[in-house]
């Protein structure tokens, strides 16, 4: 991009189109500013882009004027500054500069960088993973390359890996619970042969109190289970055999 300042006076610029949908900023649609379209250098061979377009530069802003032309101000150009604008563009469009690539996270992540990846990973040894790929994507491939998206697609694996873990944390404490309720059966059961609550508390690898407290639970238990439901006190009254021999009252 060349950016005229005054008289003589301009700016040569690398650097990217931040406009939406690529549209044209009025200062180049008046050719106030020059632009060129070129791909994505490294710096290195955007510098030295800049300097072959100096000199051409120079002959652009010896020969451009901006004149009113009854309803913008447009830049306009002598025969040389045209020519040199062709140059310019001759210059940019050479395929022989470095390049930069970029490659999505999802699809250069693999093998040993997932490997090293676990839920147990924290965030300091995570950006270390992301950092380190990024420098392999940089100096590994044909042309320099961006990684894109690495500590972010390295943070949602993790948390992936994560949620396995808790489930199986799920999982196991539901087979947790079954195997409880299995072990608490037999040393019911061990109790009943007539061992004492040290040798069942010794099999089951527990004090012999607790063998005695989850006996005694499980008895509870069962009385609870069997124990009679009271009768609502008119059913009472009915079914008490002495309650045919008592007076009834009469009113007075």
């Amino acid at each position: 991009m060349l950016r005229r300042a005054g008289p003589g006076v301009g700016a040569a610029l690398a650097g990217y189109n931040p406009e939406v949908d690529n549209k044209v900023p009025r200062e180049v649609f008046c050719r106030r500013t020059l632009r060129w379209d070129i791909p994505c250098l490294t710096s290195a061979a955007a510098n030295e882009l800049l300097r072959e377009v100096e000199p051409f530069a120079e002959r652009v802003l010896a020969g451009a004027s901006i004149v009113w032309d009854g309803e913008n101000h447009i830049g306009q150009f002598d025969g040389d500054a045209a020519a040199a604008r062709e140059e310019v563009a001759d210059l940019v469009a050479r395929p022989d500069r470095p390049t930069v690539g970029d490659v999505d996270a999802g699809d250069w992540f693999g093998g040993e960088a997932l490997e090293k990846l676990t839920a147990d990973t924290d965030d300091d040894a995570l950006a270390a993973i992301a950092r380190n790929e990024e420098q392999l994507a940089a100096t590994t491939l044909d042309v320099y390359t961006v990684l894109l998206g690495a500590e972010q697609y390295l943070t949602e694996r993790r948390e992936a890996l994560r949620d396995e873990v808790r489930d199986e944390l799920e999982t196991v404490a539901e087979q947790h619970k079954d195997l409880e309720e299995q072990r608490n059966a037999l040393i019911v059961r061990v109790k009943a042969f007539g061992d004492s609550d040290r040798q069942v508390g010794g099999r089951a690898g527990m004090t012999h109190t607790a063998v005695q407290y989850i006996v005694a639970k499980q008895a509870l238990a069962e009385a609870a289970e069997v124990a009679p439901v009271p009768l609502p006190p008119s059913d009472l009254d009915r079914h008490d055999p002495g309650n045919q021999d008592r007076p009834k009252k009469t009113s007075q």
